[in-house]
């Protein structure tokens, strides 16, 4: 027969099998008694309304482009005109966001 390996306990175990009860109820109470905030955010200044306006207009551009493939030169498949038209819609989609965040880029900025 073997020896029966013992594990060594980690420090954490240790420490909280030496606590009291008196120590577990105060750090129980310190816990409970600070005060909950909430998460404010401030706004991300320019470089990032910038950022996102760039990313949607690549995204927008992107599927333009797709757009324009599907339709005219996809031929191979023949539900080339519904690939099209879900990805006009897709990038009608984009464009709009961009308007928007081009709106509100121009109206921080002034």
């Amino acid at each position: 027969m073997g020896r029966v390996k013992r594990h060594k306990k980690v420090a954490g175990q240790r420490a909280a099998g030496r606590m009291s009860a008196g120590s577990v109820a105060v750090q129980k109470q310190v816990v409970q008694e600070l005060p909950v905030r909430a998460v404010q955010r401030r706004g991300g200044g320019a470089r990032a309304g910038l950022q996102n306006l760039a990313f949607s207009a690549m995204a927008a551009l992107g599927f333009w482009g797709l757009t324009l493939f599907c339709i005219f030169f996809y031929g191979a498949d023949p539900n080339h005109y519904l690939y099209g038209a879900i990805l006009g819609l897709t990038a009608a989609g984009w464009s709009v966001i961009v308007v928007r965040r081009w709106w509100l880029y121009r109206q921080r900025g002034s």
